[in-house]
């Protein structure tokens, strides 16, 4: 969560994306109210002043949960002319969507849980293909299936969500867009550059660069550089392999580009924040 400073919040929406078992069926609902479509559009009756009653102003909080699952038209007032602050949680085991309509909605931070996910499918895909080298040596078919089907699963997972994440930096540079920021893509370009080309000059005091990308470096480096390290564990079963050029770039990485005031809300109500260093990029 990014800390901003420079405006006064008058008031907060807290959103909890939950799912409930209501009369017998399990759905869907925001602060544990399902929403429940009215037979009059909701734009309709207002423009007539909720006449007949279509809905009831306030009657569900806006940032707690009601305290039992029911079906109900959420209607919440806001304040005019002031900033409102949106938390948006999704504490689903599956990727929420929301849409926001209207104007002048800016995001200053979001829950980097989507971000780590695309590591945990890579974890799983590595996990999966050493499952299904382990069937192909036992030649069991059904093994080897399986396994093959979760590799392509996982594999499709963490390409997915690199190319969501990908995407949003090219987003923030169209100036059709809602959240259009040159400023961001700016400091996306700008620090990507400054890292690879430290890298670049930490690698021409040991090898030769060859190539240079936008998020990666090629280079050729002497046979006696050390390349990979196996720690043992106690169990004998598992090890620790780490590469030590990648570690020897990431601690460049980590000594220019972390974030010693990084902010996390811990109260939404009292807004309070914790201060962390934070490094989240890597080789």
């Amino acid at each position: 969560m990014f800390h901003v400073t420079n405006v006064t919040i008058i008031e907060t929406f807290i959103l909890n994306a939950s799912t409930a078992t209501i009369d017998g069926l399990s759905r869907y609902s925001v602060n544990n109210v399902s929403y429940l479509i009215p037979d009059i559009p909701l734009k309709l009756a207002y423009f007539f002043s909720n006449r007949t009653g279509v809905y009831e102003l306030d009657a569900f909080s806006k940032n707690t949960s009601n305290a039992n699952a029911v079906r109900g038209v959420f209607v919440s007032s806001a304040l005019l002319k002031g900033w409102t602050e949106i938390v948006l949680e999704n504490n689903l085991d599956i990727i929420d969507t929301w849409h926001l309509d209207g104007y002048s909605f800016f995001v200053v931070g979001y829950n980097v849980s989507f971000r780590d996910r695309r590591y945990e499918y890579k974890g799983l895909n590595k996990v999966w293909k050493g499952k299904l080298s382990e069937a192909k040596a036992s030649g069991n078919s059904i093994k080897i299936q399986e396994a093959q089907d979760m590799v392509v699963l996982y594999d499709s997972l963490q390409i997915a969500h690199k190319c969501i994440l990908n995407s949003f930096y090219g987003y923030v540079m169209r100036k059709g867009a809602r959240w259009y920021s040159m400023e961001m893509a700016g400091v996306v370009t700008y620090t990507g550059a400054n890292i690879i080309q430290n890298a670049r000059l930490l690698v021409e005091k040991i090898g030769k660069p060859l190539e240079l990308d936008t998020d990666g470096i090629w280079c050729a480096l002497p046979g006696s550089f050390p390349e990979n390290f196996t720690f043992k564990t106690r169990d004998p079963k598992k090890k620790f392999t780490i590469s030590y050029p990648c570690v020897m770039l990431n601690v460049d990485v980590a000594i220019n580009n972390s974030n010693d005031q990084y902010q996390t809300l811990t109260d939404p109500i009292r807004k309070t924040y914790t201060t962390r260093s934070e490094c989240s990029i890597e080789f």
